[in-house]
């Protein structure tokens, strides 16, 4: 069957080209370098105009020849698309029995990786579900079971000793570690995982490290004052009669003995002031301890 185009009549279509080309190189050289003035606009407008029909013409008879020189053409594709018509009908039944063909392939070879799959999972079936290991190129005719078998393997040996891995760790964060494994199938990027998660660790217990200690900070001057009335008290309620410098002929009373208490006291810068003005509304001598 072939298909034969006989030659159209008169496919070249004539006009005075030339003579047209030549006129207007004649017509319109006089407009190269024009400049129009403000007195001659109004030439400006009508050259421009006389310009305009020329293009008029030449477009209006270009798509009159153009209808006429698709006349032939429309007739031709029109009985064309009659012939693809006749060929798409049988082309179309053909095709739907080769693709159920190539389907009843495919679903074959599906059942064959599902059944090779099941009798090797073992242990793995879990972990390793067919969906995430499942490559859709395993399905072409190129493909062969023997080729996508020995991949299905690889993948249960690379999984049980990453695995392995990850287990030898005996890592506190072993679940989350083999949690990014089995989400990635990277190794790497797991024992980053546990890497993040240890730092994290890390990073958080020194920071309740540094709250416990301004914390402590915070408590530490309320024991400060705690401590400090617990050694004023005494002090307070002790008989200890103030020294009053005299003359002697002056002293109409008898002067006690001058008694030594030695302490220490934690305080404040506030509470170091309020302490030396009680020492001095109450006539105490006191001094550093050497």
């Amino acid at each position: 069957m072939e298909l034969k185009i006989i030659p159209f009549e008169n496919p070249i279509i004539n006009f005075n080209n030339e003579e047209l080309k030549k006129e207007l190189i004649e017509n319109l050289e006089i407009y190269q370098g024009l400049v129009y003035t403000d007195e001659n606009i109004a030439n400006a407008k009508k050259d421009k105009a006389d310009l305009n029909k020329l293009i008029d013409k030449l477009e209006t008879a270009r798509k009159i020849v153009k209808k006429q020189c698709m006349i032939p053409y429309d007739n031709f594709e029109i009985k064309a698309k009659e012939l693809l018509t006749l060929i798409n009908k049988p082309l179309l039944e053909i095709d739907t029995q080769v693709n159920s063909f190539v389907q009843k392939q495919k679903d074959q070879k599906q059942k064959d990786i599902e059944t090779f799959y099941n009798e090797n999972v073992a242990d793995l079936l879990e972990l390793l579900p067919l969906a995430k290991i499942f490559n859709e190129k395993w399905l072409n005719v190129s493909y062969k079971i023997k080729e996508i078998e020995g991949e299905i393997s690889c993948h249960f040996s690379k999984v049980k000793c990453d695995i392995q891995v990850i287990e030898n760790l005996k890592s506190e964060f072993e679940l989350q570690v083999k949690d990014m494994y089995l989400k990635t199938f990277s190794i790497s990027s797991a024992l980053s995982e546990g890497t993040r998660l240890q730092e994290q660790k890390l990073k958080l217990e020194e920071y309740k490290r540094k709250q416990e200690e301004i914390k402590q900070e915070e408590i530490k001057p309320i024991e400060q004052v705690e401590i400090v009335q617990e050694v004023i008290k005494p002090i307070e309620q002790a008989s200890i009669t103030p020294v009053f410098v005299v003359q002697a002929q002056e002293v109409t009373e008898p002067i006690e003995e001058l008694q030594q208490i030695d302490f220490r006291v934690f305080v404040t810068q506030s509470q170091k002031i309020a302490l030396k003005d009680f020492f001095i509304s109450n006539n105490i001598k006191y001094g550093s301890v050497k």
